[in-house]
């Protein structure tokens, strides 16, 4: 195990709670970033997906996790807005995502490589996923009926969404 878990408050490798896939491939910048942020949202952080085996993008690179906050008391949008103060160059918000049942939506956070802060590959790397007609189902069931719709995070899907 890399010493990077070794600083942090937060998460341990072998948490029964979090699902790291294979916690030697987490990225020790996305385990440090990961860490400062549940210390600045001062909620409990779940990690649903970490490393997977056979993903090209940055789960399968170690760069990316998936999480949600059970207890948050904030809006998702607020998370999301905590989430881009600290170094993930990746952040996407999920609002359908469930846990235990409830629909408390999650962030994808990861560490791609993006070179410069006014690249152009920076402002896609920020995106929303709904289910489109899911609005206002709570079973599972009829929400997974709906397909995942990736939008871009901009004002005008902040706005269509009723973000802002």
């Amino acid at each position: 195990m890399h010493s990077a878990w070794q600083g942090l408050k937060h998460f341990k490798p072998d948490s029964k709670i979090d699902k790291w896939g294979a916690p030697e491939k987490i990225d020790p910048f996305l385990l440090q970033f990961l860490d400062e942020f549940t210390e600045a949202a001062n909620t409990k952080i779940v990690v649903t997906s970490g490393w997977r085996k056979g993903d090209a993008a940055q789960h399968g690179l170690g760069r990316a996790v998936d999480i949600v906050a059970p207890d948050w008391v904030e809006s998702l949008f607020d998370l999301y807005l905590l989430a881009e103060r600290f170094g993930f160059t990746g952040i996407g918000l999920y609002r359908d995502w469930l846990y235990n049942g409830r629909r408390i939506g999650g962030l994808h956070l990861d560490t791609r490589l993006i070179v410069g802060k006014n690249n152009p590959a920076l402002k896609t790397a920020r995106w929303t996923c709904v289910r489109d007609g899911s609005e206002g189902m709570t079973k599972p069931e009829d929400i997974l009926k709906h397909p995942q719709v990736y939008k871009l995070m901009n004002l005008a899907t902040l706005r269509k969404e009723g973000f802002v």
